[in-house]
Order: structure tokens, then sequence, then C-alpha cells
């Protein structure tokens, strides 16, 4: 089991149930916006990739 977290690469050898429980874990935390494939809620096997992907919310202002 492994977790991609931008630039960082964490290896398991127990994984949780669900992916959630993985990530609760090994201590990685969410923001309100990061994207995590496979979704929360799925299972997940010893040969599977959990891949996070960091979203930050921009706005921008044009002519303001």
């Amino acid at each position: 089991m492994a977790i991609v977290d931008g630039d960082n690469l964490y290896d398991f050898v127990s994984p949780g149930t669900t992916v959630q429980e993985l990530l609760e874990k090994s201590g990685v935390q969410l923001a309100e916006y990061d994207i995590v494939s496979p979704e929360l809620g799925s299972y997940i096997s010893s040969s599977q990739t959990v891949v996070i992907q960091r979203v930050k919310k921009v706005s921008v202002t044009i002519g303001g």
C-alpha cells in the first residue's frame, strides 16, 4: 500500500479497510479542496496506491 502526496511517497504494510481510515492511521491531513483517488470511502487492497492532489482555492479579481 502506498500514499502519494505531491512529492512525498509513504509505504504501508498494514492497510486500513478504507482510504479514509488509512489516511487517518498514517496522520495525513486533508484540506477542504484536496482530491483523493480512490475516494475516501473506497475499500483498499495491499497493492493499491492512494493519490492526493493538493488543491488551493484562488480568487482572481479582474478590473477591480
